[in-house]
């Protein structure tokens, strides 16, 4: 995975001692915990280049994100997704995966995946089904959304 995802919080170990992460149902407020645990870690790889060191959700946050930014953290969410060990949820991992999908396309203007319409519409409506999104994400889904159709 190159860059290490350091997830050490005592809510997370709490959350993950019922058991196996792939068998376990989420709540809608360990989904959020978990989320904001994983947009509270630094953006691994290119984030010297932009400016500083800079949490996940620092750059999901803004108006004009660094590209590379949310391509290495739609990079990260992709290895996450597959590794259980890290103890993030494949739901919160795909989140923040379609997060940096959607930003690129609504504040940089530029597409940052290989998945096509269908599948991107697929993803962000999935993530707009998801009652324990913010607002704000909301409506980034939205707007990306709105570009596809």
């Amino acid at each position: 995975m190159g860059e290490s995802v350091r997830l050490e919080p005592d809510k997370i170990r709490s959350l993950l001692a019922a058991g196996d992460v792939d068998d376990k149902t989420w709540s809608r407020d360990e989904l959020r915990t978990l989320l904001n645990e994983l947009l509270a870690n630094t953006v691994p790889a290119n984030a010297e280049l932009s400016g500083g060191a800079k949490s996940i959700g620092d750059v999901l946050a803004e108006n004009s994100p660094s590209l590379g930014s949310l391509i290495d953290i739609k990079n990260l969410c992709k290895q996450l997704r597959v590794a259980p060990e890290t103890g993030i949820p494949e739901q919160v991992s795909t989140l923040v995966y379609y997060s940096a999908i959607a930003l690129g396309m609504t504040r940089c203007g530029e597409r940052i995946t290989v998945l096509d319409d269908a599948q991107l519409l697929t993803g962000f409506q999935w993530c707009l089904s998801s009652e324990w999104v913010s607002d704000d994400m909301r409506q980034v889904f939205s707007d990306a959304g709105a570009i596809l159709e």
